[in-house]
């Protein structure tokens, strides 16, 4: 057995299956089942005891380093803490390492699922945890993309982020992609970018 390389982190308790999870995520955020199944099966999404989603966060090795807490009860529900002993260095990805070349970074992971609903890029999409730029530098220099996208919220914070993120990386093209609404998830539940 291989070391932990995060032996603090204490993972929510599982449920007793992803009912609640998978309703949240399809009717309420209105990701598709397939994808909602599919990050499930990846164990990146799971259902713990208390019916919150917890999306856990992975080293390059798929060792669990951390996980985002959020509630399931309504569509408005934050996250509402991490898990004991979360590192949020790696933070939550989807996407196939064979499109490393493009990371598109955004705020939460069911943004990360709204924009890969929304435009289905051949890219990795990486969910910093807000606004988290040590993780984006960590996930930057493992991947070594020629492309960032920065498509984090539509909001003051937001716009400063893209600034930052243009200064940062000059090893990498940087383009901005803004949602219409607050984030990609409200932009998904309007209707897409036709709403």
């Amino acid at each position: 057995m291989k070391n932990n390389p995060n032996p603090s982190l204490i993972l929510p308790m599982p449920g007793k299956n992803n009912q609640c999870v998978k309703k949240y995520l399809v009717q309420m955020r209105k990701i598709p089942a397939p994808l909602v199944s599919e990050v499930i099966r990846q164990g990146k999404v799971y259902e713990d005891q208390h019916k919150r989603c917890i999306f856990v966060s992975h080293d390059p090795d798929g060792n669990p380093m951390g996980a985002y807490i959020r509630g399931t009860y309504h569509v408005l529900d934050k996250i509402v803490n991490s898990a004991k002993g979360h590192d949020g260095t790696w933070g939550w990805r989807i996407g196939d390492l064979e499109y490393r070349a493009k990371l598109i970074v955004v705020e939460s992971p069911i943004d990360a699922m709204s924009y890969k609903v929304l435009f289905n890029p051949k890219a990795i999409i990486l969910a910093i945890g807000g606004l988290n730029l040590k993780c984006l530098k960590t996930v930057a220099a493992w991947l070594q993309p020629e492309y960032i996208t920065v498509a984090v919220d539509n909001d003051p914070a937001g716009v400063q982020f893209r600034q930052t993120c243009a200064k940062l990386f000059l090893d990498a093209a940087v383009e901005h992609q803004v949602p219409k609404y607050k984030d990609w998830n409200e932009d998904l539940i309007m209707g897409g970018l036709l709403a």
